[in-house]
């Protein structure tokens, strides 16, 4: 994937420092206390590859802005501080600024983020790009590396037809979840959804230089879905994607929220991505949404 290589470069150019985690995983993670660390991460959204104007409301365009965000914070097990937003507007519009930013306060308030800067420029088209900040306690951290043969392999919730039911407008973060998450099952890697469940689950076999089966008839795809190698690497389901020892003590279900939790496979030696059927085991390219490839599912 062309996104992938992108990253590899700036990894070769930026080398991290010894005990932080930098480019390729949801947040970098920066030394912040004793018995803490900060997290910090963006993410653009941008009219025409994340939504269509005509298509949204303005208000879940601010609200989506901050909730993927907000994902990638759940994604490594911590909790969302603060907040900077830089908008792009192509014309001035206070109605639709107004209507923006409704969704973000909704979303900031309901996740208790500050919205403390940002930045307006005119640009061609409408984008909302979000820098925040966040923490975890660092016996709760969570990385994509990490995985170890013989994990099992879990997921939260459904995948699939997160475009056609317009759930990648209006999703709520796993935050609560994944909290849940790393205080009773103990992960050993996690990422959310955000470009595919192949592609991202390849991602925690990347970085912790390992492989995967999955087992078809166990993966949870939403009701509708007609395409199922298009449900699992569509993308944009913001559901999160955990490996955990075999061991550890398992529940299906979180309490607090009713989210299912559904084992989908394990972590082998071998390297790729398997994927079991009754009738066989085959490998699939890891293939999901890559911005650089013809493969943008729609919006």
């Amino acid at each position: 994937m062309k996104e992938e290589k992108i990253i590899s470069l700036l990894k070769r150019k930026f080398k991290s420092p010894k005990g932080i985690v930098g480019i390729g995983d949801d947040c970098a993670v920066l030394p912040y206390s004793k018995k803490e660390y900060l997290l910090f991460t963006t993410d653009t959204i941008l009219e025409d590859v994340h939504f269509k104007i005509s298509h949204i409301s303005p208000y879940y365009i601010g609200y989506k802005a901050l909730a993927v965000n907000i994902s990638d914070i759940a994604a490594m097990g911590g909790i969302p501080l603060y907040a900077v937003i830089n908008l792009g507007l192509p014309e001035f519009n206070l109605k639709l600024v107004d209507a923006v930013y409704r969704g973000v306060k909704k979303i900031a308030c309901d996740f208790d983020v500050r919205i403390v800067g940002g930045d307006t420029v005119k640009s061609g088209k409408l984008f909302l790009a979000v820098c925040m900040i966040g923490k975890v306690e660092k016996k709760f951290l969570v990385k994509r590396e990490g995985a170890r043969a013989g994990d099992l392999i879990a997921v939260t919730g459904q995948i699939g037809n997160a475009y056609v039911s317009g759930k990648h407008y209006k999703f709520t973060p796993r935050l609560k979840e994944a909290r849940w998450i790393v205080r009773n099952l103990k992960p050993s890697s996690m990422i959310d959804i955000s470009d595919g469940l192949v592609i991202d689950l390849f991602r925690i076999c990347q970085a912790s230089k390992k492989g995967a089966v999955i087992i078809k008839d166990e993966i949870p795809v939403s009701s509708g879905v007609k395409n199922f190698y298009s449900a699992i690497t569509e993308g944009e389901d913001f559901e999160l994607l955990f490996t955990i020892p075999s061991k550890n003590k398992f529940q299906d279900k979180i309490p607090e929220t009713k989210t299912k939790i559904t084992i989908i496979g394990e972590i082998t030696c071998r390297p790729g991505i398997y994927l079991k059927t009754a009738q066989k085991l085959k490998k699939i390219k890891p293939q999901g949404y890559d911005h650089f490839e013809r493969n943008n599912f729609g919006i």
